[in-house]
């Protein structure tokens, strides 16, 4: 009986054993395989504003400010953020603050090979229209989808 006992124990501690060591062998496998690399975004490259002919200017009195892009060869999409300074009085203490204010498109903008343009109230409008006053860096960042797929920023500022 005691050596049924002993044959039992040492089949448990040998498979213990040999199934410990499938279990180490099979994890080093796994740390020697090449690591899964995470899908990199695209490189945003930059382009000149004079390249696709971005201007930037302001009319009615700094009210509104106009971006055009001139040069649209190769361009699929764009997407703008503009952001100005501004001059806004306290209305609880009267000082005067300084404020940035913005806007953005609403998603890519078709290029289609045509010259673009947009006039950008800078203040807010419902029923009537309150302009920003004191309005300074003008700011347009661009970003830019080529019709190769790669991604660009343009960028110009405006001090009026």
């Amino acid at each position: 009986m005691k050596n049924k006992n002993l044959v039992i124990g040492l089949v448990i501690g040998a498979l213990i054993l040999v199934g410990g060591g499938v279990f180490v062998l099979s994890s080093n496998k796994k740390a020697a395989q090449a690591p899964i690399e995470a899908p990199t975004e695209n490189e945003i490259l930059t382009l000149n504003p004079e390249e696709i002919g971005l201007e930037l200017t302001t009319i009615k009195n700094n009210q509104e400010v106009v971006f055009s892009i001139g040069k649209p060869e190769g361009i699929k999409t764009i997407e703008y953020e503009l952001t100005w300074g501004a001059k806004v009085e306290d209305k609880f203490s009267g000082s005067v603050l300084d404020v940035v204010h913005g806007d953005q498109s609403n998603g890519p903008i078709e290029m289609n090979g045509k010259p673009y343009k947009a006039e950008i109230v800078m203040g807010s409008c419902s029923d009537v229209c309150h302009y920003d006053k004191g309005v300074n860096n003008i700011k347009i960042i661009l970003k830019i989808t080529k019709t190769d797929g790669k991604l660009y920023q343009s960028e110009r500022t405006l001090e009026p």
